[in-house]
């Protein structure tokens, strides 16, 4: 696939699923799916982190990708992510 010439549309990525060192499967299809989605979007991905360091770990290894905590039933901690979004995508059942 090539990069499209247009600008990149503003997305954000919510994960379900705890990020960090040690992930279950949706926590690794959601990074690989970031890895992809950092081409084409101006991508956030809002974890639900690990550990203090989860945020600065992922963000090392996706270096395209605006990397973010919140945390789940708090929707003010995502709020803002939200806002700056053209699109969501949004797991369901969150």
């Amino acid at each position: 696939m090539s990069q499209p010439d247009s600008p990149k549309r503003p997305v954000l990525l919510i994960s379900h699923d705890v990020a960090g060192d040690k992930m279950a499967g949706p926590g690794i299809r959601y990074f690989h799916l970031s890895r992809i989605l950092q081409h084409y979007t101006d991508l956030t991905l809002a974890i639900i982190p690990q550990n203090d360091q989860a945020v600065a770990a992922l963000q090392s290894q996706l270096p395209g990708v605006s990397v973010m905590a919140y945390t789940r039933g708090e929707w003010d901690s995502i709020k803002q992510a939200a806002q700056a979004s053209e699109v969501i995508i949004v797991p369901s059942g969150l």
